[in-house]
């Protein structure tokens, strides 16, 4: 027939010649149906009969020849819907075995019931085991004698909601504790010991500093090759090779050339300011970053920033994008911040900071900036160029300015390096972005905010600034700055007030005591994490008389003294201090002393006090814009420039 793709060819028999025909193996040949030795109920359906040929599939015989007894072989299937009905078949070697349906729906019934207890018992054995561990963990601090305070469910709830600032939390917990040196609580079901006495967190933070050497975040540099080199989240000996060999990047001696640069992007404000002015209000918050990230882009790349200029600056955009947090972003947040461990396991990539888009912003620029300058042989006053020559000669020649002599520089390694690369060089550049971009553009709005809110401080701040200038025929200068005292008190009083930072959390990397004789010592065990809630001993009336007042003359010479060295911690202290601390308060003050010598800071109107805390980030931004009028003098009347800070 020539059906389904089968050849035939023709054979001729003779008369009386007998013809067999094997029923069994033409039913089983491939041609005719595929997998013929298993039974397929697919392949006897109606539906497929049309792609058989016919007589291949007739165990009866077929036409003429068909068997008598076809109709009587209907009793096999009477026979085969009985036996079904009542029994289930077990294939043997050469029988059927035949159990009772019945008999086996039961034994199905009681296989079932014995699967669901061993679900349940297993799942009660999982809560019972997560429950002892729970309470285990949540008695940890009792166990050990420990004044603690007990976890609270509720404030648990409101952080991970964003329905309560992170500030509000450790506040509670230190007052909770008052009385005593040091205490513990729970970040969530994690036990974590909090230090409140300055002694004891000098031990931690400089005395046995080689015990709590580390930062508590966990950062994979193979998931975050930027951020996974900033000295902040680096660990031991590699912590130490890489702050040894950018630390001397950050000095003063290093710092002084770069002041030229920013005070140009502060020329460029100004005009900014005086140009806008006609066109409404501008956001405080907004200008500051405009600003940061033109001298952060000038200080660590040597190219113009143009955010006065430009409203699609590329790096304020990537300035803005660093921090632009989304919902997973925060979810992410809270893990890093809060299960670091469990960060680790699920190798979260460090997003809120550096992502893959503004990873690859960075890395176009720097090998722009670096092919122009070999190219060139342009040799510039700035932080690249420092970093350049870190991975040609391995290290950074002292000036005579550098102080090099400090207490945390004598605690880090002197080796030379071998292994500072390129990849060195892009990370360490885009972190000093990072690092002195948003920090720094926050002070400075609440600085602006602080003026406008005491106009006396203002007036004195001022007056310092123009006598300062006038020595100086004009000029504002590296050392200029550095002579204005009150500028300095006026900038620490607004890191106690706003630090940037709200805590630091350490390791102990190695079981130690702590505590001051004669009052009780602690055993600190191997992997316990010590908390500093720097926003806490910042407001804590025992080192700070009415906290909540703006007071700059706290940080006068006369009053300094009296002050202990550790519990004002903007920028962190000892080894582990924040490298770029004095940049970024070089910058600070020569944009509040260009901001100060030609307007007049005034609170407007619209201003809502108290001013609302963000709860959904890590650093404390208002919540509620404050807007701040800013006024220029000139010769031919007054400009007005409407500033919003918030």
């Amino acid at each position: 027939r020539g059906e389904v793709g089968v050849t035939h060819t023709q054979t001729y028999k003779e008369r009386n010649e007998g013809v067999i025909v094997e029923g069994e193996h033409v039913t089983r040949e491939p041609w005719f149906q595929p997998k013929t030795i298993h039974w397929h109920q697919q392949s006897s359906s109606a539906g497929a009969s049309y792609l058989r040929p016919r007589g291949v599939d007739d165990p009866p015989g077929l036409a003429r020849a068909v068997s008598h007894n076809n109709t009587f072989a209907m009793q096999y299937k009477l026979k085969t819907t009985s036996a079904l009905a009542n029994y289930a078949t077990e294939a043997g070697v050469c029988v059927v075995f035949f159990q009772n349906v019945s008999k086996v729906r039961s034994q199905l019934t009681a296989y079932m019931d014995v699967t669901w207890t061993s679900v349940i018992l297993t799942v009660a054995l999982l809560l019972t085991w997560f429950t002892t561990k729970l309470r285990d963990r949540l008695s940890h601090w009792q166990k050990r004698g420990v004044p603690f305070v007990p976890l609270n469910w509720r404030i648990i709830i409101d952080s991970m909601l964003s329905r309560k600032y992170m500030t509000d939390w450790w506040m509670e917990v230190y007052k909770k504790l008052e009385g005593n040196p040091f205490g513990g609580y729970y970040n969530y079901v994690t036990p974590m010991l909090m230090v409140r006495d300055p002694e004891i967190l000098r031990t931690v933070l400089v005395k046995g500093f080689s015990n709590f050497h580390d930062n508590d975040f966990h950062l994979d540099v193979s998931l975050d090759p930027l951020a996974g080199r900033n000295p902040f989240f680096l660990k031991g000996e590699r912590w130490r090779t890489v702050r040894s060999q950018i630390t001397p990047a950050f000095t003063s001696g290093k710092i002084k050339p770069m002041f030229s640069l920013m005070t140009e992007v502060c020329q460029e404000m100004k005009t900014y300011l005086e140009k806008v002015s006609p066109q409404g209000p501008v956001e405080a918050k907004e200008m500051s970053n405009k600003y940061t990230s033109d001298v952060v882009a000038s200080c660590a790349y040597g190219i113009k920033g143009d955010a006065f200029t430009n409203p699609d600056a590329k790096f304020l955009k990537a300035g803005q994008n660093l921090f632009k947090m989304s919902g997973w972003g925060t979810a992410k947040m809270i893990i890093l911040f809060f299960f670091p461990k469990l960060a680790g396991l699920l190798r979260l990539r460090y997003i809120l900071f550096i992502s893959r888009e503004v990873e690859q912003f960075f890395r176009s620029v720097l090998a722009d900036v670096l092919s122009t300058r070999e190219k060139s042989g342009i040799v510039r006053n700035d932080f690249l160029q420092l970093l350049i020559q870190i991975k040609a000669k391995g290290q950074l020649p002292p000036t005579q300015q550098d102080k090099l002599s400090d207490e945390n520089t004598k605690k880090l390694s002197t080796e030379e390096n071998t292994n500072y690369g390129d990849e060195d060089i892009l990370a360490h550049a885009t972190t000093f972005f990072l690092d002195g971009y948003e920090t720094s553009a926050l002070t400075l709005s609440f600085i602006l905010l602080e003026l406008a809110l005491n106009i006396d401080i203002q007036e004195k701040l001022r007056t310092e600034i123009d006598e300062v200038l006038d020595e100086d025929k004009g000029e504002l200068s590296y050392d200029a700055i550095n002579r204005m005292k009150y500028l300095g008190m006026v900038v620490s009083e607004t890191l106690r007030l706003h630090p940037p930072g709200l805590f630091l959390a350490r390791v102990c990397t190695k079981t130690c005591e702590i505590g001051e004789s004669p009052g009780p010592m602690l055993k600190v065990e191997q992997g316990t994490v010590v908390t500093i809630p720097i926003n806490s001993l910042h407001m804590d009336p025992q080192y700070f008389p009415d906290p909540e007042r703006f007071d700059p003359e706290r940080f006068s010479d006369e009053n300094i003294q009296q002050k202990l060295r550790f519990v004002y911690l903007p920028f962190g202290e000892g080894p582990r201090q924040c490298l770029g601390y004095r940049f970024a308060l070089t910058q600070m003050k020569a944009a509040v002393a260009s901001l100060v010598s030609n307007f007049e800071i005034i609170l407007n109107k619209k201003t809502k006090s108290p001013f609302v805390i963000d709860p959904t980030f890590i650093m404390p931004y208002v919540l509620a814009n404050a807007l701040v009028v800013l006024s220029l003098t000139a010769e031919d009347g007054e400009i007005e420039v409407r500033i919003s800070v918030g």
